[in-house]
């Protein structure tokens, strides 16, 4: 097994020699390493069992660093950094020539952002490279907001685990496609598009269909659990799920009314759930509305349809 630490200073060797950490974020855990090295970025496919066509969000200390690594074709960009990074906001500009052809896309992208996590923080902001960073799941399956949702094949796979407790937002961050003169939505996070419209005094484009193998966390079939999952209107009595009533038996939960509180607890909750060897787990429709959206985005794609 990996050495668990809560210490910056003991994962950073690990970097050093091109192996592959797990580190906190404010929205799950991900699977790290120097990417700048090929062997390393190679490392993380290997272990999430990823495709190599779906790239990797770049994680950065510091809007200094982030802009090194990026060609600032449109002007809203800085405006974004400053309002809501540090944060769970992704962006995907044009990649800066200097990065190396193994972290940009074929159409000469990147996508990058300045996590919100004090422990990761310090820990970008004590070496001198991004560390590419996708959750910490085999790929399609359900990503950790703790240490002990890790699952034990990838923690064997890897050098340390960066122990940073509970992650405080608990939903992929949302990715913003910066590209062109109006900002696409490419994955629903808890970053809005009208908060995000209100920042930089323009429109954001919302397409209707969001499903890309070139963009991370966008395949059709995500998130998932052993379990199959079902979005019902009502959970019967004595199904195990994820309910907005009183439960009715210990495997049913509460959950908050709140988007901000349901985001927090989804994954914690599934993981739960899963973990006790359910056939299948029943969620019941949350509400409408924009702040919900991120949450929609991941029971449906995780959902058996």
């Amino acid at each position: 097994m990996p050495l668990i630490t809560k210490n910056i200073y003991d994962v950073i060797p690990y970097l050093e020699k091109e192996d592959v950490v797990i580190v906190p974020t404010e929205t799950v855990y991900g699977l790290g390493c120097n990417a700048l090295s090929y062997k390393a970025t190679e490392k993380v496919y290997q272990v999430k069992k990823r495709p190599r066509s779906n790239p990797l969000i770049l994680h950065v200390g510091d809007k200094a660093s982030l802009l090194k690594y990026i060609e600032l074709d449109q002007s809203y960009v800085l405006d974004v950094i400053d309002r809501f990074m540090p944060g769970s906001i992704t962006i995907v500009c044009r990649a800066h020539p200097s990065l190396p052809d193994h972290v940009v896309t074929k159409s000469g992208t990147v996508a990058i952002r300045i996590p919100n996590h004090p422990l990761t923080l310090d820990l970008l902001q004590s070496i001198s490279y991004p560390i590419a960073a996708p959750s910490a799941n085999l790929y399609t399956k359900l990503s950790p907001t703790g240490v002990n949702e890790i699952d034990p094949t990838l923690m064997r796979r890897v050098g340390a685990v960066l122990d940073g407790g509970d992650c405080s937002i608990g939903l992929e961050s949302t990715i913003l496609d910066c590209t062109g003169d109006n900002p696409v939505i490419l994955r629903h996070g808890m970053v809005v598009p009208s908060s995000i419209e209100s920042a930089i005094n323009r429109e954001v484009i919302v397409p209707t269909v969001e499903f890309s193998e070139d963009m991370p966390g966008c395949s059709r079939v995500h998130y998932t659990t052993r379990a199959k999952i079902k979005i019902v209107e009502e959970i019967e009595i004595g199904k195990p799920g994820l309910t907005r009533n009183t439960p009715t038996n210990h495997l049913q939960f509460m959950m908050p009314y709140n988007a901000t509180g349901y985001a927090q607890l989804l994954y914690k909750m599934l993981h739960y759930i899963d973990s006790m060897k359910v056939p299948v787990i029943y969620i019941e429709s949350p509400p409408a509305g924009e702040e919900w959206n991120a949450v929609w985005d991941r029971i449906n794609r995780a959902s058996d349809k």
